[in-house]
């Protein structure tokens, strides 16, 4: 429980400064996201779940942004599309990612 209040505030330190561009006021998030149960995966019925989307949505209703999931199959997917302007994060970047990135999680 202490590891998900310390992630849900490093979110939230995240969001204080994070400039986003989207159509609807800058409230929506287009957030690339690949399988990796626990933390994040689609169920059955292919709706976001796992611990890391818990803890985004929570923060997102809380700074008034709108999460939207981009879906993709590996961490090279999700970097190609934020580089091409697709996305504006990637959740679950690791620290060791081997790309010229910042983690953003």
């Amino acid at each position: 429980m202490r590891q998900k209040g310390i992630l849900l505030a490093v979110l939230l330190c995240l969001f204080c400064t994070l400039t986003v561009y989207s159509e609807e006021d800058n409230r929506i998030l287009r957030v690339a996201i690949y399988e990796e149960a626990p933390y994040q995966f689609h169920n059955e019925q292919g709706e976001e779940r796992g611990l890391l989307i818990e803890i985004f949505n929570e923060v997102a209703a809380r700074t008034g942004h709108e999460p939207q999931y981009i879906a993709t199959q590996k961490i090279s997917d999700c970097v190609q599309i934020l580089l091409n302007g697709e996305a504006d994060l990637i959740l679950g970047m690791p620290s060791y990612n081997n790309y010229d990135l910042i983690e953003s999680v």
